[in-house]
């Protein structure tokens, strides 16, 4: 069996809540698990509480794309591929550490800017 961490990127004040339980393990969390933890762990290897991430994924012209929301970060992310299963694989190694262009989200305490109630 592979050991997997997450790769843990600079922390906002971002404080939205997404705890709950482990994701059974199947198919996709053996294929992709850093994916899998990213929607699905609430804690971090050292124990500490971790706000789960969200992946939104639309098709368009010829792509598919995927927004990644690292919820405990205030980060936000957007990639894209020629297939799903290839897009899987990115987010895949990018959730594993390998570089991309994480932004600090619109609505994150970063910016200044206020979330909407």
């Amino acid at each position: 069996m592979r050991c997997v961490a997450l790769a843990r990127r600079q922390k906002s004040e971002s404080s939205s809540n997404g705890s709950g339980p482990p994701l059974e393990a199947c198919k996709f969390s053996k294929q992709w698990p850093n994916l899998a933890a990213f929607i699905s762990q609430s804690a971090w290897e050292d124990g500490e509480s971790r706000v789960t991430g969200t992946v939104t994924f639309l098709a368009d012209a010829g792509q598919v794309k995927a927004a990644l929301n690292d919820r405990d970060a205030g980060l936000g992310c957007f990639l894209s591929a020629r297939s799903f299963t290839s897009l899987l694989d990115v987010l895949e190694a990018v959730l594993g550490g390998a570089p991309a262009d994480w932004r600090v989200k619109a609505d994150s305490p970063r910016t200044g800017a206020k979330k909407k109630a």
